[in-house]
């Protein structure tokens, strides 16, 4: 490399970038990020979605293997509604918890692939060795120990009726159990049609 070479190389190594140029990259970042950030934020959302999905399908599947291997549910239900503390009771039963187990005689795990909650959301809440809470994926629901909803047909006869007024009210036939969750934007707070069928389409249903 001769002098004048080195000379050149050397003004163009000190020039560096001009304020225009800087201006140019930082619009084209704020573009992209602009383009990425909704389109990141739909698949997390998807996912959480996917494993809500996941959830609900284990749990029927567990409550149909129970009942096919002992002809009763894992609780004695007087309605078809379930409270916090009888889906928390439920679980204990499927996973084969504790020495003081009513319904699960073999003790035997229905739930296992049903996942320990990650900062109490997407699975399983434990206190000790016992299932203490039921997490979907999206943000958890003040004071309820479960954010499932759960129907258990509690006249063996496999028709349910959808009480929640989210939904259409109407039977469910061939299920013995039904499980939904909601998502993140709540119906309630819809002030449209259009907004509600919207809110509609986080939430997870087994019986649709």
């Amino acid at each position: 490399m001769n002098a004048m070479q080195k000379n050149s190389y050397s003004q163009f190594i000190r020039r560096g970038f001009s304020l225009v140029e800087v201006l140019v990259v930082i619009a084209i970042i704020a573009v992209l990020a602009a383009i990425a950030f909704p389109v990141a934020g739909k698949m997390i959302k998807k996912s959480k979605v996917e494993k809500n999905r996941a959830i609900v399908t284990t749990l029927e599947r567990a409550i149909d293997q129970f009942y096919d291997e002992y002809g009763y549910y894992p609780l004695e239900p007087t309605t078809d509604e379930l409270s916090d503390g009888d889906i928390i009771a439920m679980l204990n039963e499927l996973y084969g918890n504790g020495d003081s187990l009513k319904y699960n005689t073999k003790g035997k795990n229905y739930i296992s692939s049903i996942p320990d909650a990650s900062s109490k959301r997407g699975g399983l809440v434990w206190v000790g060795d016992q299932i203490d809470e039921f997490r979907h994926t999206f943000t958890p629901a003040d004071g309820r120990d479960s954010d499932f909803f759960i129907l258990l047909d509690s006249d063996y006869d496999k028709e349910i009726m959808v009480t929640d007024s989210d939904y259409t009210a109407r039977d469910i036939k061939g299920k013995r159990i039904l499980i939904w969750s909601k998502g993140e934007d709540l119906v309630e707070e819809a002030t449209t049609q259009k907004e509600k069928d919207q809110a509609l389409l986080d939430d997870v249903k087994n019986w649709e």
